[in-house]
């Protein structure tokens, strides 16, 4: 994979995941702050299941990249 493909991955992971922690982030906040609202609880499951999933694409991704042969 190219370091322009790899840039590109990373930075979308950046956009797209970064909301999705800060949404997981305020949903625990709010549970230790034992404030528990139902709708978000159900909201926040399938958002750290994508997370989650988003996650494992990266890192296979990220794995097939450095297990490539460096091309001299």
């Amino acid at each position: 994979m190219s370091s322009a493909k790899t840039f590109f991955l990373m930075a979308l992971f950046v956009l797209v995941g970064l909301p999705m922690v800060a949404y997981l982030w305020e949903t625990i906040n709010q549970l230790l702050a034992l404030q528990v609202d139902l709708v978000r609880i159900g909201i926040s499951i399938p958002v750290l299941a994508l997370l989650i999933g988003l996650l494992a694409i990266v890192g296979r991704r990220v794995n097939a990249w450095h297990s490539e042969p460096e091309k001299t």
